[in-house]
């Protein structure tokens, strides 16, 4: 038989100990939602600087794309007058090639500089220009018989 007075005390520690519980776990609870929201807030700060930089990343392609095509323009009117071609410009060419570090850089990576300059605005003769590249006939040929086709 259970004595009276063990079973009120035993009682009476059970609902200390659920008081304490109960406190223990709201605290926990509001630590964990506290946690839960500082991290989903890190994780939208760095999708946010993701996408930031990949816009920049973006940008930065396309100016050096479009620097390239210019580049190899001026070259080919470089060729056009008979001038002789500076050595570190010929090395430039050959790198921007598709099979080039820059080249695999602007073309194999990415593919958002492509959209860009899909899209890309200014003066019609400007966009024109800066599309000029060498053909074949320019290549290898002793004459500066430069031929210029647009792409």
């Amino acid at each position: 038989m259970v004595k009276p007075s063990t079973i009120r005390y035993n009682n009476v520690e059970k609902d200390v100990a659920d008081d304490a519980y109960r406190d223990w776990r709201e605290r926990n609870n509001v630590a964990v939602r506290k946690s839960r929201a500082k991290k989903r807030a890190a994780k939208s700060v760095m999708i946010d600087m993701y996408e930031e930089l990949s816009a920049q990343n973006s940008e930065l392609r396309f100016q050096l794309a479009r620097s390239l095509r210019e580049l190899i323009f001026l070259r080919c009117l470089l060729i056009r007058s008979g001038k002789k071609i500076p050595k570190r410009l010929t090395e430039l060419v050959r790198v921007s090639r598709e099979d080039g570090p820059l080249g695999q850089l602007l073309h194999g990576l990415d593919h958002d500089a492509a959209d860009i300059l899909k899209t890309s605005s200014g003066p019609p003769n400007l966009r024109q220009s800066s599309q000029l590249v060498p053909t074949q006939s320019m290549v290898g040929s002793k004459a500066p018989r430069a031929t210029v086709s647009y792409r």
